[in-house]
């Protein structure tokens, strides 16, 4: 008899265990590293969110009055393809675009009083209006030419900003906005911007190669004037010299550069009774 109590004990204890395990579990929700959470009670007076947020580890709660919200407080990417906005003439354009963020862990209470859901629906469906609208608010501004070509850039850092600016106030920090496609235009518009950047590079090219043509020619007109101007420069010198040399030669020199060519003979004819050596 006293077996078999011990018996029933037994398997009542392991019951009281395993339902101990159930409930511990049922019970609770885990807060993984890098998240947060609230607590929402869905009856009575302190229906909605409470307060405070939930810590990181395991929160205990009644899931039949009580229901748990987790929202990532690190770095989350999204993309969203297919993001159609207009230029200011009103053409379509097309791109995908990639959103950087993260819920701002002190308004985790004011996301859930706003928007009463949970981080998919937040993302998948809130923020991808959020983020058409602000592209749209910054494309109207700009011509198709410069959003597919130079200003590109320019036009991502300013949805960046108001984007930033817009969903800042809502309790979610953007880091950082991206286009992760090209930007798609209707045929005939890509083919009208092509032709004319093909234009824009071929006067390029004809400008480098007229320029080129230009400073060969400068080239050979100074080369020219550097060689008139060498030869000039000679010129001056050997007449600067055969003038200095004219100066210097006094009669006396002459009289001694005959004497110095003379060989000592005397001429066999002379024109006249002076001899061409004066030898006095």
């Amino acid at each position: 008899m006293r077996e078999r109590n011990f018996g029933i004990f037994g398997i009542i204890g392991v019951l009281i265990f395993v339902f101990g395990i159930i409930g511990f579990f049922a019970f609770s929700e885990k807060i993984p590293v890098g998240f947060t959470g609230i607590k929402v009670n869905l009856y009575g007076e302190g229906k909605g969110a409470e307060p405070q947020g939930l810590h990181t580890g395991r929160n205990f709660y009644n899931p039949f009055t009580n229901d748990i919200f987790i929202y990532p407080i690190f770095i989350q990417q999204k993309n969203f393809e297919a993001i159609k906005f207009q230029d200011k003439d009103g053409l379509s354009i097309t791109a995908d675009i990639g959103v950087d963020y993260k819920f701002d862990e002190t308004k985790i209470g004011k996301i859930y009083a706003e928007y009463k859901a949970g981080v998919e629906k937040i993302t998948n469906e809130y923020m991808s209006v959020w983020l058409k609208n602000s592209v749209n608010s910054i494309s109207s501004t700009y011509e198709i030419d410069s959003l597919y070509g130079k200003d590109k850039e320019k036009f991502r850092l300013e949805i960046l900003e108001k984007i930033k600016a817009d969903l800042s106030e809502k309790g979610i920090i953007i880091n950082n906005v991206y286009f992760t496609s090209e930007i798609s235009l209707p045929e005939q518009v890509k083919d009208r911007i092509n032709s004319k950047i093909e234009a824009t590079q071929n006067a390029m090219q004809k400008e480098n190669e007229l320029r080129a043509v230009k400073a060969e020619a400068q080239k050979k007109i100074e080369e020219a004037k550097g060689i008139a101007e060498s030869e000039r420069i000679k010129a001056q010198g050997i007449a600067d010299a055969n003038k200095l040399k004219e100066k210097s030669l006094t009669p006396e020199i002459l009289e001694f550069e005959k004497i110095q060519k003379w060989d000592g003979k005397l001429p066999t004819y002379t024109g006249g009774a002076t001899p061409f050596i004066n030898l006095k």
